[in-house]
């Protein structure tokens, strides 16, 4: 999903002007030096009018899926949904809020299955729930908000993987009370690293802007020596070259998105055209989904090794499922489990349902440069794979 493929003289323009400008790296202060040039304050204000909600940016996102549950006031031993396949940062979130993570099961779209979600919140007294727009596919956010209306909870969603996607016309990032995106060096813009804070409401901004920035208060004509902290944070900040770069980028997302949906109509329909009976697509909730591939399931579970070997002697490869697995499924987290009580009991580990979708999971990346050659040649290749091995 990687907007690296796009980075050329437009990023180094922007990086450029901030040397040009006085050399001041750093987000803010230094005024008699920078010539007004604050990036990071323009980058956050560009995602702002572009996503329609308050932008904080910061170094990671795993930082803003930190940030989002300090500032839902997340405490030791509360209990926090995450979903049986997203990346390990969510967890990883959790436990450095030295809360619980609550696995939840996903569901043919490969995201939070609500039937689930409902049950665990009958046995759980959970806070907050994380859900996670895997590859670009959104959550069922109508069901999973409604449930969390209805137990009272709040619902970060993290859209780390879904960068310009939208669901029933809202981007996603902005449909939860917080939202997460990643800006790593893989994600559909990067900064290289990077992450940004979304949510509609004045007091969370203001609480994650304080957060990612050692608590404080950044009032308008104080000086920084002397600015209050508005709460206990961290320093989490996003650098102004990281800022210049992500400005350039935020360019080129319509591109980047036009590029993946037509590239992947391009697949999808070949690939259907051609063993359409053979493979189930994962379900999609809704049809202006953001994918960077083509994600299916195979009738059988088979042991990843072998199609691996096929595919990379064609020079074609696997993405998170089955290829990074180990990254993105809970089944593969034992030192995340061995410490929580909860989990030392395997019983409590009921996320089989997940374990056996997953393991019959195909995904391929699809490049937004990819040219029509390419993408039919991939094809070819994933079709003879799945004869193969079906």
């Amino acid at each position: 999903m990687p907007g690296y493929e796009l980075i050329g003289k437009e990023e180094f323009e922007q990086v450029k002007s901030v040397f040009d400008s006085g050399a001041v790296l750093f987000a803010h202060g230094f005024e008699s030096r920078r010539n007004g040039t604050y990036k990071v304050r323009e980058f956050e204000k560009l995602l702002t009018e572009k996503f329609d909600a308050i932008a904080t940016c910061c170094s990671s996102g795993t930082a803003a899926l930190y940030t989002a549950l300090r500032i839902l006031n997340v405490r030791p031993g509360d209990y926090v949904a995450i979903q049986a396949y997203n990346f390990i940062a969510s967890a990883e979130a959790v436990i450095a809020c030295n809360a619980i993570p609550i696995v939840i099961n996903i569901d043919k779209s490969l995201n939070m299955c609500p039937v689930d979600l409902q049950t665990k919140m009958t046995q759980y007294k959970i806070g907050v729930v994380i859900a996670t727009d895997m590859q670009g596919n959104p959550v069922d956010f109508i069901k999973i908000k409604a449930i969390c209306t209805e137990h009272n909870s709040f619902l970060v969603e993290d859209a780390c993987q879904a960068i310009g996607g939208k669901y029933k016309g809202d981007y996603l990032g902005t449909i939860g009370d917080v939202g997460t995106f990643s800006l790593d060096y893989g994600k559909t813009i990067t900064t290289g690293e990077g992450g940004v804070i979304f949510t509609r409401d004045d007091d969370l901004a203001r609480q994650a802007k304080a957060f990612v920035d050692h608590g404080h208060a950044n009032l308008k004509g104080v000086d920084r020596g002397e600015d209050p902290a508005l709460n206990c944070g961290f320093n989490f900040r996003m650098s102004e070259v990281q800022a210049a770069i992500g400005i350039a980028q935020l360019t080129k997302l319509e591109f980047i998105v036009s590029s993946y949906k037509k590239n992947l109509k391009i697949v999808t329909e070949i690939i259907n055209s051609e063993i359409g009976d053979l493979v189930e697509f994962r379900q999609l909730n809704d049809l202006d989904a953001l994918s960077d591939g083509i994600i299916f399931f195979m009738p059988n579970k088979l042991d990843p090794n072998d199609p691996t070997r096929f595919l990379k002697e064609r020079g074609a490869y696997f993405k998170n499922v089955p290829a990074a697995i180990k990254w993105h499924s809970v089944e593969h987290w034992e030192h995340v489990w061995q410490n929580h009580p909860i989990y030392y009991e395997t019983s409590n580990r009921n996320w089989q349902d997940s374990i056996d979708l997953l393991a019959r999971a195909w995904s391929f990346s699809v490049n937004v440069l990819d040219t029509e050659e390419q993408l039919k040649n991939k094809s070819k290749i994933i079709i003879e794979a799945v004869q193969k091995f079906v």
